[in-house]
This record gives C-alpha cells, structure tokens and sequence, in this order.
C-alpha cells in the first residue's frame, strides 16, 4: 500500500526571485490559501491549476465546506 507522500505528490517552495508556490501532482493548487504569494505580497489563487479570482475562490471554499443538512434549507423537508 502507497503512503501519502507516493500517492499524492505535495510541494512547497520558494523561488529564487521569493516567490512561495504550493504544488498537487505538478499543479498550481491549494485548498487552504493563495497557491503563489509574490515576494512584493500580491497572492494568486489556484485550484487543480486552474487560476481564480478570490471572490470564486471563496465561493469553491464555501461550497466545498457547506452546511450540514440539519442548517441547509434545501434539506429541510428530510427532516420535518
């Protein structure tokens, strides 16, 4: 059975230029937070290397996180 680490291929590092990139599977990628912050502060979103504004990054997370059925309206009438 493969560890986490042959599974699924992380990385972090800092560019020589001080530019700190998250990498999925050689990807721009992270779940938590800007997958780039530029050494002048500017942050990039990127999800499965795709790039997002922050606003839809947001809105993914939102998504991705949700409410639990109970607080979710659109469930409400499996538990009435």
């Amino acid at each position: 059975m493969k560890n986490k680490d042959e599974e699924w291929n992380y990385r972090e590092f800092k560019t020589p230029e001080g530019d700190f990139i998250k990498t999925f599977n050689n990807t721009l990628h992270d779940w938590d937070g800007p997958a780039i912050v530029r050494a002048d502060g500017k942050k990039e979103y990127y999800l499965y290397g795709r790039h997002l504004p922050l606003d839809e990054w947001k809105e993914v997370q939102r998504d991705r996180i949700g409410l639990p059925p109970a607080k979710n309206p659109l469930f409400a009438s499996s538990f009435a």
